[in-house]
């Protein structure tokens, strides 16, 4: 069975992964961190 993983812990690692292969990491990281703000609150 797969374990079930929560929507903010998926944009954590989209957002490292992105950090690490985006032409624009701050930008990406400010839209990433944004979401994932948004989403634990």
């Amino acid at each position: 069975m797969a374990t079930r993983v929560p929507p903010s812990k998926q944009m954590e690692q989209a957002l490292y992964t992105d950090l690490l292969t985006s032409g624009d990491p701050l930008g990406e990281a400010a839209r990433r961190g944004a979401q994932l703000i948004l989403q634990k609150a």
